[in-house]
């Protein structure tokens, strides 16, 4: 019976709904454009406005840097 929840609780942590639209998810998938919107969303909101400013930069240039 333990197992099974250790199971469920790990599969629950390894796929939760969310966690691939935050900035880092999105930049670390190479995702630019979507880690620029969802840094926009931030600052729209007032929220975590350093993480928002710092990854939104870094994928303006991550994104330059490819040429698109």
């Amino acid at each position: 019976m333990h197992t099974r929840l250790l199971i469920f609780s790990l599969l629950f942590l390894a796929f939760q709904p969310g966690r691939s639209q935050t900035p880092e998810a999105l930049y670390e998938s190479a995702d630019f454009d979507g880690c620029i919107k969802a840094c926009s969303r931030l600052i729209d909101k007032k929220e975590d406005l350093s993480l928002a400013y710092l990854y939104r930069a870094m994928a303006w240039s991550r994104k330059g840097d490819d040429g698109q």
